[in-house]
């Protein structure tokens, strides 16, 4: 059955799960009218060899649609519990694992000061920006995840922020946005169905 949900900044449908789905990598087939979808939500990233897509998504459901124990599993469920595998980011080989509260333990957002930012005729953030989401007038545009990459690029610390560390592991790039995760679950809060 399909399930309406907020997928990319707009209505759309879950339709089960995806064709390359596990238990290990669960993920999700949607169906959205690609026409309204907010950037902020969804693009892609540049790898060396290909493009990787997301999307940002989520649907409310009301309480009574849980029984008591599927309630207590959602209620005991922290950032801290969640494991969450460390890859290294060419190839993606998993070298160690931890958890989603140690991942988050950064800046959610990331800073652009202009006033460091020299102008440069070929910005090295603006032509390695996985997700061609930044811009030396404007800094970060709305399609960025904060993944972090940025950080690397500039010689003159135009952009700036701490993404962490996982045990003795330095965090060099994200492939999720927990803020904008947290921009979804607002705008579900708020909603009420009609």
């Amino acid at each position: 059955m399909a399930i309406a949900s907020y997928i990319a900044g707009t209505w759309g449908l879950v339709l089960g799960p995806g064709t390359r789905s596990s238990k290990e990598k669960p993920n999700l087939s949607v169906l959205v009218d690609f026409k309204n979808v907010d950037r902020k939500f969804f693009g892609s990233f540049k790898q060396k060899s290909s493009l990787e897509f997301y999307v940002g998504m989520g649907y409310k459901r009301n309480l009574k649609d849980f029984d008591k124990k599927e309630i207590d599993n959602i209620l005991t469920k922290s950032m801290k519990n969640i494991k969450l595998p460390i890859a290294k980011v060419q190839g993606r080989q998993v070298i160690d694992f931890s958890n989603y509260k140690e991942a988050w333990d950064g800046d959610l957002m990331l800073k652009f000061n202009k006033n460091h930012c020299h102008n440069c005729s070929t910005c090295l953030i603006e032509e390695n920006c996985p997700a061609q989401a930044f811009s030396k007038e404007e800094g970060f545009l709305n399609n960025c995840l904060y993944c972090g990459i940025c950080l690397k690029f500039c010689p003159f610390g135009a952009t700036s922020g701490y993404l962490g560390k996982i045990k003795n592991y330095k965090i060099k790039m994200r492939h999720s946005s927990l803020y904008r995760a947290l921009e979804i679950c607002k705008f579900l809060k708020d909603f009420a169905y009609s």
